[in-house]
């Protein structure tokens, strides 16, 4: 959730909330293979957190109908509204608030890589992600088409094991795959320790049936 005291500074090599590292430059091939595992050619895509707009070059590298961008921190787009021409409906809102005034299954596709609401404690774990996707689940269901897709990435590896995040699937009825993708994680990374993430994808049901 966006809160009044956020400092948002944006570097070189990654974005960091409140001197917390949110988003980092050696993310950029697993977050193309998380918009290609995704986003399809004339879908109406909603890509929830800018980050350092990583994700958002390779959807506009993609013919979608409609790209929508919902970030809470305003200051993390000047670099995309520096661009010419710009070719994204924006959205400067947190999630929390925008998905709710969206019609229901309105978007193909869901790109979900917006700031947990506690970075501080964010620490890339498989519950910490299973904590941090939660919450969005419900509001995907309804915004989502028959067949859309939910994206998202789990730099533990592990969340595809855990039991809990099954639980939560099968409460919505929902299906999904996923990716493994090798990834270069700096050693003081706070989010990411591994060498191996995987790029989910939740999907959902064509029909209710």
């Amino acid at each position: 959730m966006i809160r009044a005291q956020t400092k948002i500074e944006i570097t070189t090599d990654r974005l960091l909330i409140n001197g917390v590292s949110s988003v980092e430059v050696w993310e950029r091939p697993i977050q193309k293979k998380l918009v290609e595992a995704v986003v399809s050619l004339n879908d109406v895509v909603a890509e929830v957190g800018y980050g350092l707009g990583m994700a958002s070059e390779a959807i506009q590298k993609i013919s979608t109908r409609e790209h929508w961008i919902i970030e809470a921190h305003h200051h993390t787009l000047v670099p995309l509204l520096e661009k010419q021409p710009l070719s994204a409906n924006l959205i400067i809102s947190s999630w929390q608030t925008a998905l709710p005034m969206i019609k229901e299954e309105y978007f193909h596709a869901i790109v979900y890589d917006a700031d947990p609401d506690d970075r501080g404690v964010f620490d890339g774990s498989a519950e910490a992600t299973l904590k941090f996707v939660s919450p969005i689940l419900p509001h995907a269901l309804r915004i989502l088409k028959p067949g859309g897709k939910l994206g998202f990435i789990d730099f533990s590896g592990a969340l595809r094991t855990l039991p809990e995040f099954h639980v939560r699937l099968a409460k919505f009825n929902l299906d999904f795959n996923f990716v493994s993708v090798p990834i270069n994680p700096p050693p003081k990374c706070n989010y990411a320790r591994n060498r191996i993430g995987d790029v989910i994808t939740i999907i959902k049901p064509n029909s209710n049936l």
